[in-house]
């Protein structure tokens, strides 16, 4: 999931991976849960990668509801101590 220790790459991994799962859910593919599992997955990979690039004060939160709408919020500290925070809903990939 990383790309050579770029925080704000991970962030827009996780938010495609939302995107997909929520495209999954509206197709009938996927069940909300599973897809909540899977994203749920996904935003704890993405914070400890956070983490081992040495960012600090690390929250992900992201969630897709059952009707189909997604969320993604992020916050954390780069190496600098920089904040770096956001909110997005992420839309299907095709």
């Amino acid at each position: 999931m990383s790309y050579l220790g770029n925080p704000s790459f991970e962030v827009q991994t996780l938010s495609v991976g939302i995107g997909y799962a929520r495209d999954r859910v509206l197709q009938g593919d996927w069940t909300p849960k599973y897809a909540n599992e899977q994203v749920a997955q996904q935003a704890s990979e993405a914070e400890q990668m956070l983490v081992f690039f040495g960012c600090t004060d690390v929250d992900i939160y992201a969630h897709l509801s059952p009707s189909g709408r997604a969320l993604l919020k992020w916050r954390y500290r780069d190496k600098d101590g920089e904040l770096f925070t956001g909110t997005l809903h992420p839309t299907c990939q095709s």
